[in-house]
Formats: structure tokens, sequence, C-alpha cells
């Protein structure tokens, strides 16, 4: 009996570790995609694949979790075949490989694994001077600003934000440390600032600022007892006016207005490239293969519909209004300011729909799974 038990402890670790395995591999290859170093892709994405079904324990899975993920492997196939991207379909594998693991722990591993590919990269810029940005061994773009490695300021600006906010996000999850969180939070704001003014990148800055903000301000009103269906509704609220005003302003955008105005002097003409992608392609259930080689479409938000579609983009945004409401009951705050950071942040970025960089994304899976375990 005991050899049995045994056995069957050896099966579930060896399951968990090749879960590992894949997720990570999938993860190392989408940052370094970011990245100016050299890779193949094809290897990376059947190797993660391949890892992360053989963690699958079918017998673990009740019948409402096949069917729900049966569906969703369904339209995340339909989602591919009209825009061509695999982002759908991995971050469905990733979920149904996801009951009985620790998120936490994954995001503490991601956040490593981040900032090791982060350091690498640097290095790996001043000492060969990687991609074309590179070519007369300089760190910097044309105009100065710096870019180590990632292409763009934006990119080495974004990239620092997700790791800071992941630390600082696992740090709020330990009790008490109060003088490690402070210290913390001073030191990446620290980073932060000296990264503004070599990048000149305005939206990785005011990002980490106004989550930080915002840790502070909700460690206020969880002091002062502010009520649960209050906050819910606050919550909501900010959420829902997000997302409709990032919908509302790319439709509507003129360039010859006070909106168009601020974009070009304030938002590098993301409004106007959003509202140009918006015009050139249908919003369509399943979305569309947008073509990104002449103009960037940087804002998360919009780009989720016309590129994956209505079906995704209500699903992510109604999982999350769920869990935003779960949380807040069950006073987790932690998470739903993860999550509301990562939607902020869409509204410049194309972060929402990625799941290596939206790690809240993986929050999803205490839905279908029905978990009561919220951790904090």
């Amino acid at each position: 009996m005991l050899e049995l038990e045994n056995r069957i402890n050896r099966k579930a670790k060896t399951r968990e570790t090749f879960f590992y395995i894949g997720f990570f591999i999938m993860f190392i290859e989408y940052w370094i995609d970011k990245t100016e170093l050299n890779y193949t892709e094809v290897y990376f994405l059947i190797s993660s694949i391949a890892f992360l079904i053989l963690s699958i324990d079918a017998k673990n899975y009740k019948i409402r979790e096949i069917i729900v993920f049966a569906t969703l492997g369904l339209l995340s196939i339909c989602t591919y075949y009209y825009s061509k991207n695999p982002t759908i379909i991995r971050i469905v594998v990733i979920l149904f490989c996801l009951k009985g693991k620790d998120i936490n722990r994954i995001i503490k591993y991601s956040c490593i694994i981040c900032s090791a590919i982060f350091v690498v990269t640097i290095v790996m810029s001043g000492i060969f001077g990687n991609g074309e940005a590179f070519s007369k061994g300089l760190k910097t773009k044309p105009d100065g600003t710096l870019v180590l490695g990632f292409g763009h300021p934006n990119q080495l600006q974004l990239t620092f934000d997700c790791i800071a906010i992941w630390l600082i996000y696992l740090i709020n999850t330990l009790k008490g440390k109060r003088v490690l969180k402070l210290i913390t939070i001073a030191i990446l704001s620290m980073l932060n600032l000296i990264l503004y003014f070599e990048t000149t990148s305005k939206t990785g800055f005011i990002i980490l600022n106004i989550y930080i903000i915002a840790i502070v301000l909700c460690k206020f009103l969880y002091r002062i007892k502010v009520s649960t269906k209050i906050l819910q509704s606050i919550l909501i609220s900010v959420y829902t006016l997000i997302i409709l005003s990032s919908i509302i302003f790319t439709i509507s955008y003129q360039q010859n207005s006070i909106v168009g105005d601020i974009d070009e002097k304030i938002l590098s003409n993301r409004l106007f490239l959003s509202n140009y992608f918006y015009k050139d392609n249908t919003i369509n259930l399943f979305g569309n293969d947008i073509d990104t080689v002449k103009f960037a479409f940087d804002l998360g938000i919009t780009r989720t519909i016309i590129e994956f579609g209505v079906i995704v983009f209500i699903i992510i945004a109604i999982t999350n209004m769920i869990l935003v409401m779960r949380y807040t009951k069950n006073k987790n705050y932690n998470r739903v300011l993860l999550m509301l950071i990562f939607l902020i942040m869409s509204v410049m970025e194309n972060v929402w729909i990625y799941p290596f960089k939206n790690l809240s994304l993986l929050f999803i899976a205490d839905i279908i799974f029905n978990s009561r375990k919220l951790k904090k």
C-alpha cells in the first residue's frame, strides 16, 4: 500500500515538473522574442507544448471541466484560423494544465527567469552589440535613448515594469516584513526613475508609480474598513470605465481635435494607429490577421477585440470582473491590484491578452476549477 502511494506521488511530481518545464520554455521563448537575441521559435513552441501535454492527468478532471476546455479549445482553433496568432491556444493549454498548481509559485519563478533574461540581454548587448541598433557597438538608438538589447526603449522599460510589478505582488503575499517591502519598493522606484531618464518612456514610468500608489491607497481603505459592496462597485466601475473609454476613443477618434492633439503630444499617436487598425479591419467573432509590419498596434484592449475577436474579448472581460468581485469579497486585494494594473497598462501597451506579461490571466483557472483557496 505504501509502495503504491509512493509511486502515485512520484508520478504526480513528475507531471508537475513537466508542467513547469513546458510553461517556462514557452515563457522564455516569449520574452526572448522581445529582445534582439537570436533563437529558433519553432523548437521552443513544439517542446513546450509536448511537456505541457505530458503534465496532464486526465483522471483529475471533472466532466464539466473537460467540456469547458473542449469548448475553449475549439474557440482557440477558430481564433488562430482567423488571426494567425497562437496566443489563445497557448492560454487555453496553460489554463488546462493549471489544476492543482500554485499560481503564486509560477509568478515567483516567472519573476526570477524574466529577471535573468533582462540581465543577460543587457550584458549581451554590451559585449556583442546584438541587433541592427547595435551595428556600431552602440547601446542606444540614434536619438540617444537607451535600449540595451531590447530593440526599443519602451520594451526595455516595460520588461522592467513587469518584473517590478510581479516582485511587489510577491512580497505583498508575505505576512509582516514591512521593512523589506518598503526597501524593495524604494529600490524599484529609484531604478524606475533612472530608466525613465535614460529611455524617456513615459508609459512604463507612470504605470509602476500608479501601482505603488494603488497599493498604499488599498492599505488605507483596508484600515478604515470600507464596505465590501462599495469597494466592489468602485472597482467594477473603474474596470468598466477603462475598457469602454479605450474602445470609445478608438472608434470616435478624430485627428483634428483635442483628443487628437493629446494623442500626438503625449500618447505618441497610439489612438491614431488604433483607429487606423479599427478602420482597416472588421470587428467579428474570431478576429483578424492584422498587419503590424508598417505600424505598431500598442493599445492592448482594442487590439484584443480586433485581433482575437469579440468572443475572446467578452470572455476575458467577464472572467476578470468575476474575479475582481470574488477577490474583493475575500479581501484578496493583492490579486485585484495585479489585475487592474495590467488592465491600465493595456490602455497604452499590448499586454492584456498575453499571459507571460499579464500573469493575472492565470487567475482565470480559479473560476474554471472553482478554486476556493484564494491566496493573498
